[in-house]
């Protein structure tokens, strides 16, 4: 499998799925991917390494960090 690491992130990623930025960098895209999505985005990420060409995009699903008030 391909392990791809966030270097960096926006505060939109904070916004929208709750995540601190400082969580982000460093931890695998993977561990934000919903697991049923998983097996599909590594397929594509391994796709773009080793043909190095611009692929069609695909759609998943991120886990949403939820925090209780």
């Amino acid at each position: 499998m391909v392990r791809q690491h966030i270097m960096s992130s926006k505060p939109v990623w904070t916004e929208i799925l709750g995540h601190e930025i400082a969580e982000i960098a460093g931890n695998s895209f993977a561990s934000f991917v919903h697991p049923d999505d998983l097996t599909m985005c590594a397929d594509y990420f391994q796709i773009v390494l080793t043909t190095n060409k611009k692929q069609d995009a695909i759609e998943y699903l991120l886990k949403k960090q939820f925090k209780s008030c």
